[in-house]
């Protein structure tokens, strides 16, 4: 899973670039820009939960800046070699030690640290209204209380917010350079909001699917699974596989791999599988656009094998996503974004299985 995994959190951002010309010259993602993107973002995304959510930008601690210093990729994946200034220091001070060529230094400072190089964490808005507005149908209109893991979550700020309203979030991460920075700088910890409620952060480093000992030490009984571009059809039950790579392992199976999900969710707890894609992802050529395919990854039947009810298949999110994407300055028009494309599944384990409900009649 790590090569594939990896290597689309670097294809994503270049895929979304073409759709988004003014993404790459956006590179203030200090607290107090987020604060102002949340605030232009709070006309797109109105439920009460997200509102609370996006206030919380203006509460974020201004970061002191931390050196990391990063060797090249190895081939397939985000696997690399990653140091903090000490750890360099020690290893060019043991006998024999000569220069490090290959090294490059990364400063992440305030503009950076929330976000690192994924973009601004606001751009979570979309994702987080469908989910409240679920969330609104079942009488909660709050984060606070929740657990919730976040997969693959690659920023910090949208966790660090989340906390903020009094959530615990576990973010699954598998790219060293974002799993050190932010071991390194404590980030992993009790979290007060302002008006007094307590989150927790939890971090962790590794492949969730792969690795059962891994999942287990992340834990269970979540609240909200959040899938935010990764798990695409594209990536995972691709139409033609990306040459050189495996699609990204979810288990063995898309059937396993609801499972996987279906089991760490709390009963009704949902699951959100988010994805965008620029352009369509069969070309005018006909050649398979691996990115682009932003359809759900496992399909109908394995959700629902699974034992988890289906509250959204597929639904189209790109009228949000590029509304989003005007307040937070990705371009001045929704018609500038209308290659950018997004859909969601969203899934929820019953409160009772029937086997459970079977046995409480009994």
């Amino acid at each position: 899973m790590l090569g594939l995994f990896g290597l689309v959190r670097c294809i994503q951002i270049g895929a979304l670039l073409g759709a988004c010309a003014s993404f790459a010259s956006a590179q203030d993602w200090s607290p107090a820009a987020l604060s102002i993107e949340a605030d232009n973002v709070v006309e797109v995304c109105d439920a009460a939960a997200v509102v609370d959510w996006m206030s919380r930008a203006a509460e974020l601690p201004e970061p002191e800046p931390v050196v990391l210093h990063v060797g090249p990729r190895r081939p397939g994946g985000m696997d690399r070699e990653v140091f903090t200034q000490e750890q360099l220091d020690a290893l060019m001070a043991e006998p024999g030690a000569t220069l490090r060529s290959d090294l490059r230094e990364i400063t992440f400072g305030s503009d950076r640290y929330y976000a690192t190089s994924y973009g601004t964490p606001i751009a979570y808005a979309p994702m987080l209204q469908h989910v409240a507005e679920f969330l609104e149908t079942q009488g909660t209109d709050s984060f606070s209380g929740m657990k919730v893991l976040d997969f693959g979550y690659g920023q910090l700020g949208q966790i660090a917010m989340l906390a903020r309203c009094g959530a615990e979030v576990h973010g699954v991460e598998v790219d060293p350079i974002v799993h050190t920075l932010y071991e390194v700088s404590g980030a992993a910890d009790e979290v007060p909001g302002n008006d007094g409620r307590i989150g927790a952060i939890r971090l962790h480093f590794g492949e969730w699917f792969g690795d059962r000992d891994f999942r287990d030490q992340v834990g269970s009984g979540f609240d909200l699974l959040l899938f935010r571009n990764v798990l695409k059809k594209g990536y995972v039950t691709p139409d033609v596989p990306m040459e050189g790579f495996d699609p990204i392992d979810v288990g063995g199976s898309p059937q396993r791999g609801a499972e996987i999900i279906a089991a760490a969710l709390a009963p009704g707890g949902i699951a959100i599988v988010y994805n965008l894609g620029s352009g369509p992802h069969v070309r005018d050529d006909g050649s398979y656009n691996n990115p682009a395919d932003v359809r759900d990854p496992f399909g109908r039947a394995p959700w629902e094998a699974a034992g988890l009810e289906i509250i959204a298949f597929e639904a189209d999110g790109s009228a949000l996503m590029r509304e989003t994407g005007v307040a937070i300055g990705w371009a001045a028009a929704v018609e500038e974004l209308e290659l950018l494309n997004a859909r969601y599944t969203i899934v929820r384990r019953p409160l009772q299985t029937a086997l459970e409900e079977s046995s409480g009649s009994q």
